[in-house]
């Protein structure tokens, strides 16, 4: 989503509620606080973050360890594998 129509979504509604935590595990999600909402500004934040990423991906030439969780159910593992073939 363009970061403009984020930013004019995040006018109207600043956070969004969150239905369930993302940690699977029952007993890291009662020992860890997690936000019982996400702000939609961050997501401007974070499209700008993953543009820029998109445009020096290729200038990393250091090995780089890219990992994901198999019970992700936010971040689609097809990211991870196509960042690898970069």
């Amino acid at each position: 989503m363009p970061p403009k129509l984020i930013s004019h979504i995040a006018n109207i509604i600043p956070r969004f509620p969150k239905f369930a935590s993302n940690v699977r595990d029952p007993d890291a999600r009662r020992a860890h606080f997690t936000y019982a909402h996400l702000p939609i500004a961050s997501l401007v934040q974070l499209s700008h973050l993953l543009r820029h990423a998109d445009d020096v991906i290729n200038e990393i030439t250091a090995p780089t360890l890219l990992v994901h969780s198999r019970h992700d159910h936010v971040v689609p593992p097809f990211t991870v594998r196509s960042t690898a073939r970069r």
